[in-house]
């Protein structure tokens, strides 16, 4: 038997082994891996599941799973303190040494509320949130339960068993590295060819058009998952629009070497637009805007904040770049082949014209008059669509604005000029702070009873509180 059959029947023998512990659930599973010893019955928190999760999930998606929880232990449940969650494992069991750090992957599981209190000897039936790890891959999922701040039922109490679940990735996931393999293959095809008088291949000639469209297209996915957005389809066809046009557009338009640095400026302004989408997203909870652009210059005081926001996973919207500026440098410098003829060009930048008029077009109907948030605008035009939009209504607003007129000015003067006496000066307040200092405290996202509120007689806010007293509030 040759090494490749070897090979042939050792991937067999490993997808076999996958499936059975995909498919079957044993009380072996919970045995699987070291369980530090908790002691003998009874437990004072302990718990009782039934419900099974699906055996597939997308990767950092969002399920719920019926589940039913009976309270074994001898102490009441407090729904305000005692949550449902879980924690995904690796596959390999907590007794290998040398894989006892990646046991646990996700240790913090989402949670989910019980509905009531509940007591010793009964049950519950609540519908489990349950969000997938963010990388593909084989994981033990470990249902748990946690009182909040003190522990949880897993270190005080037998753990439940464990279900193999096998997390597939997303389109995202699947996508995000096509343009830095568009760009290593075209670039990779261009050098073979260097050497020899022969032309490049029509892949290797038009790699910068293909990677300017990967990136157009694949780019705003990882944005779409990671900020959990539901596109609608006018969004999806705004996607596929504006990864063809303007990349066809630039082809039909502008000769080889000219194009080469066109596309990849292209490409690059895409990226960073994403980039900062996902580091603003990450630290507002919104997505970047004209009117935030402006303000850039405060950047400064929170740079470390936003140097923290930088994670691994964001390699992947920029590695392709670099490699993308070869692969233009290289078709600069290739001989230029015989170019179409301006009647082709017209004819091809006309198609483009239509097409991207059609996708405006079908994205008209799909706008409502309600959407002022970000994120909503983003679901409805797809992240480039958005921030078109949202650039053309900023300039509209600071460039194309109407001029006020001297009537609109004398109708402002005489507004203000008639309400004087509302201004006047009234009530006890007025004036005490007149030949002082005055120091101006506002705290933002602060109800105003925290400044008052005391856990066993000791104050939480004692320094705003005393400020209080002594001023205005």
């Amino acid at each position: 038997m040759g090494y490749r059959q070897c090979l042939v029947l050792l991937l067999v023998a490993t997808l076999g082994a996958a499936g059975y512990w995909a498919v079957t659930a044993t009380p072996l599973v919970a045995t699987l891996g070291y369980v530090r010893g908790v002691g003998p019955p009874p437990y004072a928190l302990a718990f009782d599941l039934a419900g099974l999760p699906p055996r597939v999930l997308p990767a950092w998606g969002e399920t719920s799973v019926p589940v039913t929880i009976t309270n074994t232990g001898t102490r009441a449940w407090s729904a305000e303190r005692i949550h449902v969650s879980y924690h995904w494992l690796w596959l390999f069991p907590r007794g290998w040494p040398m894989w006892s750090r990646w046991t646990q992957s996700y240790h913090e599981g989402t949670r989910t509320v019980l509905g009531g209190d509940v007591q010793p000897g009964t049950r519950v039936a609540v519908d489990g949130r349950l969000v997938a790890p963010r990388w593909p891959g084989l994981y033990w999922l470990q249902w748990d339960m946690v009182e909040e701040g003190v522990t949880w039922f897993a270190q005080v109490a037998p753990r439940q068993p464990r279900r193999l679940v096998i997390v597939m990735p997303t389109l995202a996931g699947v996508v995000t590295p096509l343009p830095l393999l568009v760009a290593l293959a075209a670039l990779g095809a261009l050098l073979r060819t260097r050497p020899s008088p022969r032309r490049p291949s029509p892949f290797a000639a038009m790699g910068d058009v293909g990677w300017c469209a990967a990136v157009l297209a694949a780019k705003p996915l990882l944005l779409v998952r990671d900020a959990h957005m539901e596109p609608t389809v006018v969004a999806y066809g705004l996607l596929v629009v504006v990864a063809i046009v303007p990349p066809l557009l630039c082809a039909a338009v502008f000769p080889r070497r000219v194009r080469a640095w066109a596309l990849w400026l292209l490409g690059s302004i895409g990226t960073l637009v994403i980039l900062g989408d996902e580091l603003y997203y990450r630290f507002f909870g919104n997505f970047l805007s004209a009117a935030a652009l402006l303000e850039v210059q405060q950047i400064g005081p929170t740079w470390n904040s936003i140097r923290s926001l930088f994670t691994p996973d964001l390699l992947w919207l920029v590695v392709d770049v670099p490699v993308a500026l070869g692969l233009a440098i290289v078709l600069t410098r290739q001989p230029s082949a015989d170019a179409p003829g301006q009647p082709g060009r017209l004819r091809a930048a006309t198609a483009a014209v239509v097409v991207g008029t059609a996708g405006a077009m079908l994205a008209v109907p799909g706008l409502r008059s309600d959407l002022l948030g970000g994120r909503s605008m983003m679901e409805e035009l797809s992240p480039f669509g958005y921030h078109v939009l949202n650039a053309w209504t900023v300039t509209r607003w600071v460039v194309a604005r109407p001029v006020i007129t001297n009537e609109q000015k004398t109708e402002v003067h005489t507004w203000f000029v008639d309400r004087a006496p509302q201004r006047a000066g009234t009530g006890p307040s007025f004036g005490v702070a007149a030949d002082k200092n005055l120091i101006v405290v506002q705290v933002e996202a602060l109800q105003d009873f925290a400044v008052d509120y005391r856990v066993n007689d000791v104050a939480v806010m004692p320094h705003l509180a005393r400020w209080s007293e002594r001023g205005l509030r």
